[in-house]
């Protein structure tokens, strides 16, 4: 099931955001969606590296800090984070912003519960951003996050969950990555299309990593190996 949560701004170089559940409803507005065809795949081969992390160094620019609800935390060259609270979001970015970018990161999960991915173009506080999650079921989902201080969330399901057999389900490691050309993006598992949306909302922000959790225990993921390539500079 989608999570439904308002995200509080963050504080320090890190801008870790918190979701909480606030009852909200998702609803869709303004996307157009498309997984086959529309819009054709881009070429991103001569892009260059702009930032890559192997999570060695606990002072490379994510969060390393425990909340009421969970933590971020760095751990044997992996980064992590466990999400404790029942419809909970928590993710960690880093101060850099893209515009264009394709971001990809390993995707670790050990347990059945719970879902993880990327945040990107994430701006305003926390309070407006994409996620691209996946889950141990075998499914994934696109969000949009469009909220403001001090109000109620909107939110926007781009591509409900849905399941692919390019998904590891179970204990195992995903690749994921987006690609973001101006409006466009692009979702891939393992070097696997698997689908495409537009949306004229949010243009650039921040990239990180995501975890939600929809039930009563807690969900840990690790990432490693995060990589943003950026298209040459015309």
């Amino acid at each position: 099931m989608p999570l439904r949560r308002r995200p509080r701004p963050s504080s320090g170089r890190t801008a870790a955001t918190l979701g909480l559940s606030l009852g909200l409803c998702l609803f869709a507005v303004g996307c157009l969606l498309a997984t086959e065809t529309w819009p054709p795949e881009p070429d991103t081969s001569g892009w260059s590296i702009a930032l890559e992390d192997s999570f060695g160094d606990p002072l490379s620019g994510f969060a390393d800090d425990r909340y009421a609800h969970g933590r971020w935390f760095y751990e044997s060259g992996r980064y992590g984070i466990e999400v404790t609270k029942q419809d909970w979001l928590m993710w960690s970015t880093h101060t850099i912003t893209f515009t264009d970018f394709a971001i990809e990161v390993d995707v670790v999960s050990e347990a059945s519960t719970g879902s993880a991915g990327v945040v990107f173009r994430a701006g305003e506080g926390g309070y407006q951003y994409h996620t691209f999650r996946i889950s141990p079921a075998g499914e994934y989902t696109l969000e949009r996050a469009l909220g403001k201080e001090g109000e109620d969330m909107r939110w926007e399901t781009i591509l409900p969950w849905r399941s692919s057999s390019h998904i590891v389900a179970g204990s195992g490691t995903n690749r994921v990555k987006v690609v973001c050309i101006d409006v466009d993006m692009w979702l891939y598992v393992n070097d696997q299309y698997l689908a495409a949306a537009s949306d004229e909302g949010l243009a650039i922000g921040e990239i990180g990593m995501v975890v939600g959790n929809s039930a009563d225990e807690s969900a840990v993921f690790y990432f490693d190996d995060l990589a943003v390539y950026v298209p040459p500079e015309e």
